[in-house]
């Protein structure tokens, strides 16, 4: 049986303070002293033997043979289990390779993800070239992905929030796809390269109405500002565009041919859809989870049974569903469940695993970035960042929010979410839009993230200097009385 932390903890330190006495340690120390040198060439030396191994790895591949002379069919069979275990572990190696240096140099580990994928993908070293593969290891990353934000999406969060924050955040995903829309037709129309379709031009613009969770919720928990106004309201938009992420997914089936029939029929099957699921969510799982009461691991296992039963509910000929939309719902399902909040911390060890592959599955899919994509993509990084300012802050500042908070927010924001690679990738793969446009907006998605984690470091000195330049120049204009209220809202934020 192991041991307790604490009994854990203390036996480490009685064993080591056991061979540690005050006599030895000026020997230890001068033994310590005198092997320096020594110690340090030999660190050296492995520490290069440790990097010519590792990029011997990605120059020198194993190939893929038949020692056993087994023909061409056992041959082929065995290379295909053999590609996929090889894709999986040079991409989670150039991934860990990669996100280690991110977090050396303080950008998302996303990033790390992404060009982990490149590194190995079709325009790095090659090591991955097939796209049926690529495609296989990203489906389980993705209904992972999907159902961990479901589980984050408390529905019961909505109703705390307040009607300020509540309506600010109903009208922050509308305000910023018209605006993008508006945006990206006037540029298309003067030649600038956006899309070269109006179905094009409005997943961009979908696409871009979000922002990314995983970075702004990592930046907020790492700098301890959650709790802070500036942070709820953050986490409170990113609650509400994972709600209008749901109906983007509901409705991207019939984007091509949007007739209201079949819109219809998408909603009332959903709408079912979620009905059962939370139904069972409420009346038959906690039957089981009596069952399976006191055994953590058993409780984990039906989690993951859950997602998948949803998935296989949606797959079903009559509901016909789409299977992202179902991790999503189950996932939201769970969300107020009692134990949810212990089983979300075992289970997303297995979902930063899943969702690796799917980021370096997308890093593969990424091509060489030509000066179309590259120009696409800084073009849209600017209208984003833009738009932001009259999506995000004029809706929390004409609420009543204050200048300080709406201003830190909006800063928070700037970046566009997982979410958009996610739909957009399914977009791909209805033929609604080409590949290309996920080039794009993966490129923007990097933009943006490297772009936004200096932002969001600086954001309080910069939320500072914009609200006493705003704070100035609205005295200016309304005189006395709206220097008293600028004072109120500098002591409030």
């Amino acid at each position: 049986m192991a041991a307790p932390d604490g009994d854990l903890e203390s036996s480490c330190q009685k064993g080591y303070g056991a061979t540690a006495s005050p006599q030895s340690k000026p020997e230890d120390a001068k033994g310590t002293s005198a092997a320096t040198p020594v110690s340090i060439l030999l660190q050296v030396v492995i520490y290069a033997l440790a990097i010519l191994l590792l990029g011997l790895i990605f120059v020198i591949p194993s190939p893929l043979i038949d020692p056993k002379g087994e023909g061409h069919h056992a041959l082929h069979i065995k290379q295909g289990r053999q590609m996929v275990m090889r894709n999986i572990i040079y991409g989670t190696l150039a991934a860990g390779c990669l996100a280690y240096l991110m977090h050396l140099l303080k950008q998302p580990l996303i990033l790390g993800y992404l060009l982990g994928g490149v590194l190995v993908g079709p325009i790095g070293l090659r090591l991955v070239i097939e796209e049926q593969e690529i495609a296989t290891m990203s489906e389980l990353g993705l209904i992972f992905l999907l159902f961990m934000i479901g589980l984050e999406l408390n529905v019961n969060e909505l109703t705390r929030l307040g009607s300020k924050l509540f309506l600010s955040g109903l009208m922050q995903f509308p305000i910023c796809v018209t605006l993008h829309l508006l945006a990206f037709g006037v540029l298309a129309r003067y030649g600038v390269p956006i899309g070269d379709s109006h179905l094009q031009i409005l997943y961009i613009a979908v696409c871009c109405g979000m922002s990314s969770t995983m970075i702004v919720v990592k930046k907020l928990q790492d700098a301890n500002e959650t709790k802070t106004e500036a942070g709820q309201i953050s986490i409170g938009v990113l609650i509400f565009q994972d709600m209008w992420a749901i109906v983007v997914l509901a409705l991207q089936p019939n984007l091509r041919d949007p007739r209201f029939a079949a819109i219809g029929r998408t909603f009332a099957v959903m709408l079912a859809l979620v009905c059962v699921t939370f139904l069972y969510a409420k009346y038959v799982l906690p039957v089981l989870m009596r069952g399976a009461e006191g055994a953590s691991e058993m409780n984990m296992i039906l989690f993951v049974c859950w997602c998948f039963f949803v998935c296989a509910a949606a797959m079903l000929p009559f509901v016909n569903v789409s299977i992202e939309l179902a991790a999503l719902v189950a996932g939201a399902s769970l969300a107020t469940f009692p134990g949810t909040p212990a089983i979300n911390k075992r289970i997303r060890y297995i979902r930063d695993f899943f969702v690796t592959l799917y980021f370096v599955s997308l890093g593969m899919q990424i091509p060489y970035p030509t000066k179309h994509v590259f120009t696409s993509a800084c073009t849209i990084s600017l209208v984003v960042m833009a738009a932001r300012w009259i999506g995000v802050f004029c809706p929390i500042y004409s609420c009543g929010g204050d200048l300080g908070p709406a201003t830190r927010s909006t800063i928070n924001l700037s970046q566009i979410s997982e979410f958009s690679l996610v739909i957009t990738a399914i977009g791909c793969k209805q033929n609604h839009v080409p590949r290309e446009t996920l080039t794009v907006l993966s490129w923007t998605f990097v933009i943006l993230a490297v772009l936004s984690s200096p932002l969001m470091d600086h954001g309080a000195s910069m939320g500072e200097l914009l609200y006493e330049k705003a704070f100035h120049l609205e005295q200016r204009l309304f005189g006395s009385k709206s220097g008293k209220d600028g004072e109120k809202s500098e002591e409030s934020s």
